[in-house]
């Protein structure tokens, strides 16, 4: 933890140290989770990321990104265009 807002967690699979950062805001939460997924549309339909070392660590880190998702009010921004209109309209 860095501060009582802002969480580092790992995020193992991809690359060795690749880590998750979710930075609480009063009711929502914004997930950067860097290359778990390569693009928004992968996430939604389940994809991996292109490139990983480990495939059943970046399924098990897919399924939490998701899971949280799914459980908590969340912005989850990605490398695509979508993914850089949800962080531009999120107020940051």
């Amino acid at each position: 933890m860095i501060t009582d807002k802002i969480r580092v967690i790992e995020a193992k699979g991809h690359t060795k140290g690749n880590s998750i950062v979710i930075v609480e805001d009063t009711d929502h939460h914004y997930m950067l989770h860097g290359d778990v997924t390569y693009s928004d549309e992968a996430l939604y339909e389940n994809k991996l990321s292109c490139f990983y070392e480990n495939v059943e660590a970046s399924r098990e880190t897919l399924d939490r990104v998701r899971a949280f998702i799914r459980k908590s009010r969340s912005t989850s921004p990605t490398h695509t265009p979508r993914g850089m209109r949800i962080w531009r309209t999120s107020g940051w």
